[in-house]
């Protein structure tokens, strides 16, 4: 004879206990129930919302639910993240588009609302799948392992790591392209000095910074012909010496940042980036960007005869690995001929 449920009312309800305080708790599969009075409405709209989540029905839209997946990520959020960082802001945002993913195409169920303590690697592979064979699934990846990770750690959850048995996503080396000479003669040609297109391409292709440090540098950071910051993405602090090119767009500065928009305001990072993307397609450039003028300015500094692989870090802020594939570049060719002609007995 089938047990009677303890709440009849609230057959769902598989969890039940006092805790130290003499309060009582509720749960409906691992996921917690806090609104009080037991039985009020407010009582039950939280106990069917936890219940819908668990079944194939829709689940009304009512706030975070306790335990759930969503409720995870805004503990991690809140612990860890400085949204005012634009890496970690990404990842926040990478983050609310995950737990607002629907179950199924169509289905009014998202993934914000499974309970946590279920999810399993299938789950990570769907959120990786929605992405296809890209870098967002990479990243979808290393944030969901970043969260629970986390989480587990601080004993938010007692599961095995879902993401653990998930295989990182291969992806053939692409990234953003290196500018050639012939794509920057183009681009200086369609932007002549004066223009803010052009002022904005000397800093990005003497400097060699990221978009986040670019839109930054003003007169404040000017120190005895030297360029001196803190780089945002890694902290490491760099003072570059600054370019004849460079010092008549300093002078015409007198104070503040020196990119500005038509309007006088300070470019952020985002409108930054957007205005570059447009002043590349006026110029014919489709698939040149701000970011892969600072790959075309590393290579350039790397091609030099006697640079070496502290240079390039104290320039870019490039860690050595990082510096060391650019050093490779320079010498495959090289190395390549020695060999080859080694092998036949001749002098290198």
């Amino acid at each position: 004879m089938p047990r009677k449920p303890r709440f009849p009312d609230y057959p769902g309800i598989n969890k039940f206990y006092h805790d130290r305080h003499g309060r009582p708790r509720f749960y409906v599969d691992g996921i917690a129930i806090k609104a009080r009075p037991f039985n009020s409405p407010a009582f039950r709209d939280e106990y069917e919302r936890a219940l819908l989540s668990t079944e194939d029905k829709p689940a009304p839209k009512l706030g975070t639910i306790h335990g759930s997946f969503r409720w995870v990520c805004e503990r991690y959020i809140k612990a860890n993240e400085n949204p005012t960082t634009p890496t970690q802001h990404e990842r926040r945002l990478r983050l609310e588009s995950m737990w607002l993913e629907p179950w199924t195409p169509g289905d009014s169920r998202v993934f914000g609302d499974f309970p946590a303590n279920k999810f399993e690697a299938k789950h990570v592979r769907v959120l990786m799948q929605r992405k296809g064979r890209t870098y967002a699934a990479k990243r979808r990846l290393s944030d969901l392992r970043i969260v629970f990770e986390w989480a587990i750690k601080n004993d938010l959850l007692s599961i095995e790591d879902p993401t653990a048995k998930v295989d990182k996503l291969k992806i053939k080396a692409g990234g953003y392209h290196p500018w050639t000479d012939e794509e920057r003669e183009a681009y200086c040609a369609r932007h002549p000095l004066g223009t803010m297109a052009r002022t904005c391409y000397e800093f990005f292709w003497h400097f060699g910074q990221r978009i986040s440090d670019t839109a930054k540098f003003g007169s404040h950071n000017v120190n005895d012909g030297h360029l001196c910051f803190t780089q945002q993405n890694t902290g490491k602090y760099l003072e570059l010496w600054i370019p004849p090119e460079i010092e008549s767009i300093i002078a015409a500065t007198k104070e503040g940042v020196f990119l500005r928009t038509p309007t006088g305001k300070p470019f952020t990072r985002a409108t930054l980036r957007n205005r570059m993307r447009q002043w590349c397609d006026e110029a014919g450039l489709k698939h040149c960007s701000a970011h892969g003028l600072r790959h075309a300015a590393a290579s350039y500094y790397a091609s030099q005869p006697e640079t070496t692989i502290i240079e390039l870090c104290d320039m870019f802020g490039f860690t050595p690995r990082t510096a060391e594939t650019y050093m490779r570049k320079r010498k495959q060719p090289e190395n390549a001929r020695r060999l080859q002609m080694r092998v036949r007995g001749m002098a290198a």
